[in-house]
């Protein structure tokens, strides 16, 4: 088996692992939960990036000048 192979059934045992999980603690959709908890990860990395760039770029003109 490849890496990408392992990695791809690492994840699939994972997840299963997760949502088995979660439906045992009552939870009817995990898939659904589980996606919005990525996207809602992904937002808040994203705007933190965008944040940091722009503080970054904002203190690069002032020390350069206008």
């Amino acid at each position: 088996m490849d890496t990408l192979g392992f990695a791809l059934s690492v994840d699939v045992a994972v997840s299963r692992t997760l949502v088995f999980f979660l439906r045992r603690r009552g939870i009817k959709r995990p898939w659904m939960l589980r996606g919005a908890t990525g996207a809602a990860v992904t937002f808040i990395l994203s705007e933190l990036e965008a944040r940091y760039i722009e503080n970054w770029l904002l203190k690069i003109c002032v020390w350069w000048g206008p």
